[in-house]
């Protein structure tokens, strides 16, 4: 068990992002991990080889489908299935950071859109 405010939290390289591993090690395979986005944060449009399943614990989660123009800001406690190879875009807009909740069932992996 582990409270939030104990997560130890890791920089992902060259992003504002944090995340804290939960379970498993998404180099690879399964793993459920806490990724934190500090406020105002906006991720470029991207895709995973992987689905992955993800809630939101805190903040608003903005996620968008590339493919099909839906965007919804999400308040804490909602889902969002991610199916693998779509492109989509998260941002956490509000004053709080966001951290969200990702389970995938395969290694992760972070797909840019080509420009």
């Amino acid at each position: 068990m582990i409270a939030l405010d104990e997560v130890e939290w890791a920089p992902i390289d060259g992003t504002p992002v944090k995340v804290a591993m939960l379970w498993g090690d998404p180099r690879m395979g399964a793993s459920v991990r806490l990724l934190k986005f500090p406020a105002g944060t906006v991720v470029p449009n991207h895709a995973h080889t992987g689905d992955y399943h993800g809630v939101n614990l805190t903040g608003i989660w903005r996620h968008s489908f590339s493919e099909t123009g839906e965007v919804r800001e999400l308040p804490p406690r909602s889902y969002v299935f991610q199916p693998g190879g779509e492109m989509h875009g998260d941002a956490c807009v509000g004053p709080e950071d966001c951290i969200v909740l990702i389970q995938q069932s395969v290694a992760a992996d972070y797909i840019p859109q080509a420009q």
